[in-house]
């Protein structure tokens, strides 16, 4: 990973509900950078949606402006919740 990088988990309805279109739309709209590391979709229609992401800024700050906004759409830092929880369906 960069030294301005932070991997990020998303999980639940991303797909149907848009949050990762639009997790990847304010990423590109600030300027960073992002990769999927590992996508899980869903494949009926009750079933949960799980995403890691590696985004990147310029410098810590901008990183931070992106993570601050990707934390509103639901994502966590990957830091922040243990990969097997995050993988658990409801």
């Amino acid at each position: 990973m960069s030294k301005f990088s932070q991997e990020i988990e998303v999980q639940g309805h991303i797909i149907d509900s848009s949050i990762l279109t639009k997790i990847f739309d304010q990423i590109m709209d600030l300027k960073g950078e992002f990769q999927v590391k590992e996508i899980d979709i869903g494949k009926k229609k009750k079933d949960h949606s799980y995403a890691r992401l590696e985004i990147t800024g310029k410098d810590q700050t901008h990183l931070n402006t992106i993570l601050k906004m990707v934390y509103r759409e639901g994502a966590v830092s990957k830091s922040q919740i243990g990969r097997a929880s995050c993988r658990e369906r409801v």
